[in-house]
């Protein structure tokens, strides 16, 4: 969540989040993209959170739902990545993840680790026995890529 300057190298810390899928309406989702939020910490510094949008998709037409704020992992820490980095939009397609939410999975980890192809942030979903389920990845600018 804040810049750290410790010796030559400097990193952001990203917290670990939650994302809940109890009140999301599924008919026609097709996508979810994750954007960060920054805010002001009780430190008088800058916070970067995730924000998750659902992306429907009805007659041809793509539509934004309500945002669905990501809740922090309190126990889990943050992960440290490495600066100059870019936090850009992410996308996971909703199929990757449907088959789990079918399960009754509602709940999903969200880890931050460092996109190497360009430097961004990026996020690993996690269920909750910490598998990978899917991977918020940075995507392109522009309209999200047809189904």
């Amino acid at each position: 969540m804040e810049n750290q300057n410790t010796g030559k190298s400097r990193t952001i810390s990203l917290p670990v989040q939650s994302l809940h899928w109890e009140n999301v309406k599924m008919k026609r989702l097709r996508r979810i993209i994750f954007q960060f939020e920054v805010s002001i910490t009780a430190k008088n510094e800058e916070g970067f959170q995730l924000v998750a949008y659902p992306l429907y998709k009805r007659k041809g037409k793509w539509a934004v739902g309500e945002k669905i704020p990501l809740e922090l992992k309190k126990d889990s820490g943050t992960v440290e990545l490495p600066l100059p980095l870019t936090l850009g939009n992410l996308e996971v397609n909703f199929k990757k993840i449907k088959k789990y939410i079918k399960k009754g999975k509602e709940v999903f980890t969200l880890k931050a680790y460092h996109y190497d192809k360009n430097p961004h942030a990026a996020y690993t979903l996690l269920d909750e026995n910490g598998l990978t389920v899917a991977s918020a990845n940075p995507c392109p600018p522009g309209r999200p890529l047809s189904d």
